[in-house]
């Protein structure tokens, strides 16, 4: 019984990254349609997949944080949704650059804390009301 207690961190959190990454792909979904008749140029796509990356953290560590989550926890959860998500725009998109890869892992775990410091705070005022 110890042994799944142990297993129910990691299965949200596989749970939560599944759910994000398929949230970012169903918005760069509805992106490139809106792109397709607006014909925006190169800067606005960047600062777009940018957000999109941004909210799909957020919601990978709103579905996996748990009252009591620390720093750990929810930076993991930045990490594992940022790098699954560049490994799926490789595929997509078949580029990969170092740099850009760097810098948005890296981003993606600051918000993803700065997310868990507020969506722990948030469910602990709930359970406290």
């Amino acid at each position: 019984m110890q042994y799944l207690k142990q297993l129910s961190y990691p299965l949200k959190l596989l749970k939560a990254t599944v759910y994000s990454i398929l949230f970012a792909f169903a918005l760069l979904i509805l992106f490139s349609i809106v792109i397709h008749y607006t014909g925006a140029n190169d800067g606005v796509i960047k600062a777009i997949n940018i957000i999109i990356r941004l909210l799909s953290v957020g919601l990978c560590v709103f579905l996996s944080v748990e009252k009591s989550s620390g720093i750990a926890k929810v930076a993991l959860a930045g990490l594992t949704t940022s790098i699954l998500l560049q490994l799926c725009f490789c595929f997509v998109l078949t580029t990969f650059n170092f740099k850009d890869f760097a810098l948005g892992t890296v981003f993606s775990v600051i918000f993803g804390i700065i997310f868990g410091i507020i969506f722990v705070n948030l469910k602990n005022k709930g359970e406290s009301s």
